[in-house]
């Protein structure tokens, strides 16, 4: 029996340069596994009050508007480029909050080591060229749970 004529000719042999999504992500979950973060950057209630928190990639601002109404003792957030920041500036000053925003990325952050009690990433991190860089970084800039 003969293959189909579709089928015939050449195998085709796919070779990947580059680990798969599946590896990619395996090696992100081990390295946040690999020692529990601070209770601190867990979801809880009260969040943000009376901490320094960090937001990693602002965009137009509607998050770290709500993050500046929560009463944080101080409000940070990193966007990539300035056209965020600048909206995110722009809604702040609309209601009167304030922060400090600054163009940065996630993979450098420009920032001492356990800066702040709370970071906050919604649908940012996992974008970054190197994820792993990323997350080790916001571990980095996480301080140990301080009494409030």
């Amino acid at each position: 029996m003969t293959p189909p004529p579709s089928r015939r000719g050449r195998l085709r042999v796919h070779r990947r340069r580059r680990p798969s999504r599946l590896a990619h992500w395996a090696l992100v979950c081990a390295l946040l596994l690999a020692a529990p973060l601070p209770a601190a950057a867990q979801f809880n209630g009260d969040f943000g009050i009376r901490k320094d928190v960090l937001e990693i990639g602002v965009g137009m601002g509607a998050d770290h508007l709500q993050g500046a109404q929560a009463g944080p003792r101080s409000l940070t957030g990193i966007d990539l480029t300035s056209k965020a920041v600048g909206l995110t500036r722009a809604r702040l000053a609309l209601s009167g909050a304030s922060s400090r925003l600054l163009v940065s990325d996630a993979e450098n952050l420009p920032f001492p080591a356990e800066s702040f009690d709370l970071v906050d990433s919604w649908g940012v991190l996992h974008h970054s060229p190197r994820t792993d860089h990323a997350i080790a970084e916001v571990r980095r800039v996480l301080a140990a749970v301080r009494a409030p």
